[in-house]
């Protein structure tokens, strides 16, 4: 107070690198961060741009889609859909693909249902709307 112009008034100071408190906190799980959530995860064992076209299908018709990227396995596919919190996998294979059609799973029950490769978009997005009701 005093190299303010005031009278000396005694004190005592605090400081504390608050961006430092927030890492802390975080990594303490103070904050509880929600769980990471999609509509739609594809599993894509068939490369190419299969998996890309269909993602960006999916998002045209407004679903949060995502997919895998890199050569992994199937299974370390479902896994990273079930990290990403996704409702629905679809799973684009060759043996399937070959007879037009792909496997979608719903990842909540395991039940799992072939659909027309060329309605998928539709088909997901009519079912996220009947559970919205």
């Amino acid at each position: 107070m005093e190299e303010l112009g005031g009278a000396p008034t005694p004190g005592i100071g605090f400081g504390i690198g608050i961006e430092r408190v927030l890492i802390v906190c975080d990594a303490e799980g103070v904050f509880g961060a929600p769980a990471p959530s999609i509509d739609v995860f594809v599993v894509d064992t068939v490369g190419g741009l299969a998996g890309l076209t269909l993602v960006s299908e999916l998002r045209a018709v407004g679903l949060s889609a995502e997919r895998s990227y890199g050569n992994r396995s199937m299974k370390k596919q479902w896994s990273a859909a079930d990290r990403a919190g996704a409702r629905w996998g679809v799973l684009l294979a060759p043996r399937e693909l070959a007879d037009g059609k792909v496997g979608v799973k719903h990842l909540a029950t395991g039940k799992q249902v072939d659909v027309k490769r060329d309605e998928v978009a539709a088909w997901l997005r009519n079912k996220e709307e009947s559970d919205q009701s």
